[in-house]
């Protein structure tokens, strides 16, 4: 049997390397400061449009209006919320409304088998095999 693990780790870890230099070579790069840049402008043009929004919303419905037309421009609100249901005391909804997700506790079984030896009826404990090759260089 021939051993090409090293050879095969040593190409992994020049790969991870060379990866890691482009990475960085990238971050440098004007492209990616570029880019950045671009991503912090859309992000406080987005603030700004959206405090903008809220603030035309708030006039118009401060002079009572859902309407108005500026400088050939129609600007018109309407309420979009939707109905929602409030639990305001859960012990109060008759029980035809309530929902309950079951779901076995697996945690709590691992537990008790670990504690006591014991296993819940209809479950059962197993230990799935799973290697993993170390290597150390030997003096």
């Amino acid at each position: 049997m021939k051993f090409e693990i090293i050879a095969k780790t040593e190409n992994v870890n020049d790969l991870r390397m060379r990866l890691l230099e482009k990475q960085a070579e990238l971050a440098k790069s004007t492209l990616m400061l570029e880019i950045r840049e671009l991503e912090r402008n859309l992000l406080q043009a987005e603030k700004a449009m959206s405090k903008e929004e809220a603030d035309i919303i708030e006039q118009m419905l401060g002079f009572g209006v859902t309407e108005i037309t500026k400088d050939g421009v129609k600007y018109s609100i309407r309420n979009t919320a939707r109905e929602k249901v409030v639990i305001e005391d859960e012990s109060l909804v008759p029980e035809e409304y309530l929902r309950v997700k079951k779901e076995v506790d697996k945690k709590a079984i691992m537990a008790m088998y670990k504690e006591c030896g014991v296993l819940i009826e209809g479950t059962d404990v197993q230990k799935e095999d799973a290697f993993k090759l170390f290597i150390k260089a030997v003096k």
